[in-house]
């Protein structure tokens, strides 16, 4: 028999669970509130679709390798909305998408890439932008995922190699991850942490649709912001702002003076305020070609009745900043997307050729089987592949045929290594490994201005190609290559890390059946992108891809040097060390056979004596370098990276400027009217300040017929040194 007291147990416990069952409906008809769907998509289910793939949406395998463990849940899910209309044309939509599953193969993260919208009575009366909210929530709901990042249909991922993870504050105490530019709070691109008072605060956005329509703002998801900091300003302490170049860079429009400007190597870019569409569209898929490696497609520049081909892929060209438009803006994707790549069918070989300057052309030639140098040889040997070459360019543009580099008809020693040479396996037997780098003279060349030359035009090959120094197995020939002088004798045997790497360089040598060789090349003086490049008189500013391309080599020059010479003497500690501001060096040429750009007999002694009272008597730690071949190159390095100050007559001594660190002054003596250009441009192009002595007034520079300096207005160059003191003292 049932007591009372045990009957109302019963009551209490039958309430509890009816409350349970009437909590639950509410939270269901909270969320499918949300959803706005009559069902939750599967990931099946178009539009909504999870994508981890290896393929980059056309059909393609991509080769990027992902960092992420297949046994791991993926921690960020990429969301984007890309609708066709007006300003979404199919082509732009399918570069969009194909970008981020780049990215999320790249990392291993979930893509969330609707291209329709919801199907859904209540989402007609609303503007399209409310759905990214939808499906953002969705994503935190339903997907095991740490984060979302979400990104507008125009915003794409420009450098893949940069880790999501490290790269911006990931803190999920906060509401979202933002930038701002000079409107405010940007919601183009944001990250969202997957917590309860994240996926809270997405439904409070959400729920101010109604208001903001009502009102008729014109950023609908981010006048919701703006409307709800204004009801509490505390919210906006929890949201993390990161500077806007970290996550949303704009792509450069000339009308959009709001916010930063995309650059090379940032992560994310977003083309804002962008309303011409045709050139909307050519440049946006101009740049995404460029990070995929993809050849672009000039179809996206034929839509204009009253403009021809060449005028529309010129403009393509300038808006895009291709290197032969406008060399500020060069940047590795850009040379990427100006390359010619096809295969060849009698030999089974893939061949890629790259500008990398206006007379410099990087050639990669990649062997898919195992065949004889006779049979590779007579079809992609140097005269039949150069023929490939024209006839391949026939086939682009007359604009991309006229300026694209061309191959050697015959090899040079300075100018186009023998690819030839290395063509080919012993046997079919053979399996083509490895990769060879194929070099000239001048790769281990003593005058530095012509090795460094060399060493960074193979430097932005491999940048290109993505191909890392552990990647490759031999740098050949031998008289240039491995295996390479300790101590070191030349550039080569200081910078070789950058191009082999240090698990091969013992290895039995390989001669040939080589899976790739790589090499570059000119019909000019000798290859390299310097050579045409120091003859801009235009400068480029600092923060330009052009600038920063250079200065990044600068710094991987220095430091792998650093790294060498401390393997083999105790260099490195003084080069890693900064420089006082007073250590001033005077590059002599005392030892140059017949004083070639060097001070007569008589006018010598005098000079040399007052740089000494001079230096005396401002109590300055003075150097006189003096460099011929008996000084060995690791001690030239060692002294050259102390210097804060650099002076002396012109000569390839200036090109150890490069072991300098950036901000050093720079002062070239050169002859009776004016300086060369090409240490103007090193100096330039490696943060350097410079100042050309025969530049100004009252210098007093004389030279003979055999370029022997007879004159010089010591007073002024003094002055000049003075200056260059205090300068680099208020630094």
């Amino acid at each position: 028999m049932t007591t009372r007291s045990s009957q109302r147990h019963i009551r209490f416990g039958m309430g509890v669970a009816l409350l349970c069952c009437i909590l639950s409906l509410m939270l269901n008809s909270y969320y499918l509130l949300l959803t706005t769907s009559s069902h939750r998509p599967t990931v099946h289910d178009a539009p909504y679709a999870i994508i981890v793939s290896t393929d980059d949406g056309n059909g393609n395998s991509n080769s990027l390798q992902s960092t992420h463990n297949p046994n791991e849940r993926p921690s960020l899910a990429v969301v984007s909305v890309c609708i066709s209309g007006p300003r979404f044309t199919p082509e732009y939509i399918n570069a969009s998408l194909s970008n981020k599953r780049l990215f999320c193969n790249r990392w291993g993260a979930m893509c969330v890439l609707p291209s329709e919208r919801l199907d859904n009575g209540d989402m007609e009366n609303y503007h399209a932008k409310w759905e990214k909210l939808v499906y953002i929530n969705q994503t935190l709901h339903m997907e095991d995922v740490d984060w979302v990042l979400w990104m507008d249909c125009d915003a794409a991922f420009t450098n893949l190699e940069v880790d999501w993870r490290t790269h911006v504050p990931l803190n999920k105490s906060k509401l979202m991850v933002v930038s701002e530019d000079k409107n405010g709070i940007n919601l183009g691109v944001f990250l969202v942490p997957n917590t309860l008072q994240s996926r809270g605060f997405v439904q409070q956005l959400y729920e101010k649709r109604h208001y903001v329509e009502q009102m008729q703002f014109k950023w609908k998801d981010q006048s919701a912001l703006i409307e709800l900091i204004k009801d509490d300003p505390n919210i906006k302490t929890k949201i993390e702002i990161v500077p806007q170049r970290k996550i949303n860079s704009f792509l450069k429009d000339e009308r959009n003076k709001d916010g930063k400007k995309w650059q090379a190597y940032d992560w994310i870019m977003h083309q804002v305020l962008c309303r011409e569409e045709a050139m909307c569209t050519s440049s946006f898929i101009w740049t995404l070609d460029s990070v995929a490696g993809r050849e672009p497609d000039y179809s996206a520049f034929v839509g204009s009745e009253k403009r021809g081909l060449q005028a529309k892929e010129t403009e393509a060209h300038s808006s895009l900043l291709i290197p032969t438009q406008s060399m500020c803006n060069d940047t590795h994707g850009d040379i990427r997307s100006a390359g010619v790549r096809w295969y060849d069918q009698a030999t089974n070989v893939n061949i890629e050729m790259y500008p990398i300057g206006k007379k410099t052309v990087g050639v990669q030639i990649q062997a898919l089987s195992s065949k004889s140098a006779t049979l590779l040889r007579k079809h992609i040997g140097r005269k039949a592949l150069r023929t490939q070459q024209l006839d391949h360019l026939m086939n682009t543009s007359e604009l991309l045929a006229e300026s694209f580099p061309k191959m050697n008809k015959i090899y040079h020693v300075e100018k186009a290594p023998n690819y030839d040479h290395y063509l080919g396996c012993d046997n079919e037997v053979q399996s083509p490994r490895g990769t060879a780098l194929l070099v000239t003279q001048n790769f281990g060349c003593n005058n530095l201005w012509h090795a460094l030359a060399n060493h960074h035009g193979v430097w932005t090959l491999f940048k290109v190609l993505g191909i890392s120094p552990k990647d490759v197995t031999r740098v050949l020939p031998t008289e240039y290559g491995t295996p390479f002088a300790s101590p070191p004798r030349t550039v080569a045997d200081v910078l070789w890390p950058l191009y082999i790497g240090t698990n091969v360089i013992n290895e039995p040598q390989q001669t040939n059946c080589f899976e790739r060789l790589v090499f570059i090349e000119t019909n000019l003086n000798r290859p390299g992108p310097y050579w045409e490049q120091y003859q801009v008189k235009e400068q480029c500013s600092s923060d330009t891809p052009y600038m920063q391309r250079h200065e990044h080599f600068h710094t991987e020059a220095r430091e792998i040097a650093i790294q060498v010479i401390s393997n083999t003497s105790d260099a490195g500690s003084i080069m890693a060390s900064k420089p006082e501001p007073q250590v001033i060096c005077y590059m002599s040429r005392r030892l140059r056979d017949e004083r070639v750009r060097y001070f007569s007999e008589e006018f010598a002694p005098i000079i040399e004596d007052l740089l000494d009272i001079w230096a005396a008597k401002h109590n300055v730690d003075f150097k006189r370098l003096v460099f011929d071949d008996k000084v060995p190159f690791s001690e030239q390095i060692e002294q050259t990276a102390s210097c804060s100050i650099l002076f002396g007559t012109h000569g390839a001594g200036f090109g150890h400027l490069i072991w300098m660190q950036s901000g050093a002054r720079v002062i070239e003596i050169g002859g009776t009217v004016g300086c060369e250009l090409y240490y103007r441009a090193m100096a330039s192009w490696y943060g350097h300040h410079y100042t050309c002595f025969s530049d100004l007034v009252g210098h007093g520079v004389k030279l003979d017929e055999r370029e022997v300096y007879q004159s010089l207005n010591m007073t002024l160059l003094l002055d000049v040194l003075d200056d260059a003191i205090k300068s680099k003292l208020k630094q």
